[in-house]
């Protein structure tokens, strides 16, 4: 088997890592990845295939992700993120007439964002920076994040292609966000940035955590509003008639997460985010155990600790018997294994502040949670439709080979 053969096997181990909650052995197979792509590529050459892009994108999207949520550094550097985003700048430049090329510049660009903000979470975690540097710099990646959007092309934010969905809300329904608002959807060759807009609302509100944990100040009340904003997206993207079936969370579940943290901590909100997080692990996604419990401990929940619904809702056996795995995983894995303990405690979210404290001093009103991770962001396509197409025939190639 070729050494790019092992990277794909590690990073199909990673995905399903993740979708079972084994944060452990993720970060693993995450850092076995990450040192076969720095021995066969350089941040330029890995971006000469198709196939090279899909992996790297894959990679990089697994190593903000750990870094974020554990408050370690990224395993691949800056410049990899960098080279990455010139390249889609380079390509949208010389294809002007292809928004799908637009459409790769922006999450390119997003995730350069992203790996700048694990780069200063690191920092902060670490206490290896000066409070008033961090603040500089934080600053700075506000206004960068804030300006992505109106930066983007023209054409990425096209009202052409806004979708209206018909009808109107029942009486009588339990949702928090009205998705028959006009124009909350893009379709057609737009529908990418549906995804990429929930990662960038999921992003401001990460950030806004972070600076207000390092200021010990309330964060910014329109929190809710960017939260309910991923609600409202997500649940339009569930009720499209057009989307494929379990879109919204298999490209979005963190960004979710996100989100049901920020909203209100009243008994609609908390229960529309518990019947979210139960449809998530129906559709795959398991959550880890100790963000369960941090969620439960958070809302003061005690029976979230081992169900996300009350009297375990509709879960099936699969699901119990995956969570009863992982949990002996956990108790297996994580002794002595401080890297793998720091993203399965999620240390940069909750590591520097106790929960009772974090609902006193930190709440921006009352009945609002403020505790957040960032999205494993640029979610939804991490690279084109004409990247994946291309690199089939190649990946079929390499599978022959021995």
């Amino acid at each position: 088997m070729s050494r790019l053969q092992h990277q794909m096997t590690f990073k199909t181990l990673t995905v399903l890592q993740e979708y079972l909650g084994d944060w452990h052995n993720l970060l693993m197979h995450q850092k076995a990845a990450c040192e076969i792509l720095a021995e066969l590529y350089d941040p330029h050459s890995i971006m000469q295939s198709p196939m090279c892009r899909v992996i790297f994108c894959w990679c990089g999207r697994f190593d903000i992700f750990t870094s974020l949520i554990s408050g370690r550094e990224t395993m691949l550097g800056r410049e990899w993120f960098s080279v990455c985003q010139q390249y889609y700048r380079e390509r949208a430049v010389m294809y002007q007439d292809d928004i799908n090329h637009r459409i790769e510049e922006a999450n390119a660009s997003l995730r350069t964002i992203a790996i700048d903000m694990s780069i200063l979470s690191a920092k902060r975690v670490r206490e290896s920076i000066h409070h008033d540097e961090f603040m500089d710099e934080s600053d700075a990646l506000g206004r960068r994040i804030l300006e992505w959007r109106s930066n983007m092309h023209p054409s990425l934010r096209d009202q052409a292609y806004a979708i209206t969905l018909g009808g109107s809300p029942g009486p009588g329904s339990d949702s928090i966000a009205d998705t028959y608002t006009p124009g909350t959807l893009f379709g057609g060759p737009l529908w990418p940035m549906n995804f990429a807009l929930i990662g960038w609302y999921a992003l401001i509100l990460s950030h806004r955590h972070q600076t207000a944990l390092a200021l010990q100040r309330q964060p910014p009340v329109e929190d809710e509003r960017m939260a309910f904003q991923v609600c409202q997206l997500t649940e339009a993207i569930e009720c499209y008639p057009e989307a494929l079936p379990g879109a919204a969370f298999y490209a979005a579940h963190t960004s979710v997460a996100v989100a049901s943290l920020f909203l209100l901590k009243d008994d609609r909100h908390i229960a529309w985010a518990r019947r979210k997080f139960a449809k998530i692990e129906q559709s795959g996604y398991i959550f880890p155990t100790d963000f369960r419990i941090k969620i439960s401990e958070m809302w003061n929940i005690p029976d979230i600790k081992y169900d996300w619904l009350p009297n375990g809702g509709n879960n099936s056996d699969v699901i119990r018997s995956i969570r009863s795995s992982m949990n002996d995983q956990d108790r297996i894995t994580s002794a002595g294994d401080v890297p793998s303990q720091d993203i399965t405690d999620m240390k940069a979210i909750f590591g520097s502040m106790k929960l009772e404290e974090a609902q006193n001093e930190l709440s921006p009103v009352s009945g609002q949670s403020s505790v957040g991770f960032s999205d494993n962001v640029a979610a939804g396509p991490e690279f084109g439709d004409r990247d994946i197409s291309e690199s089939q025939a190649h990946w079929e190639q390499l599978s022959g080979s021995h």
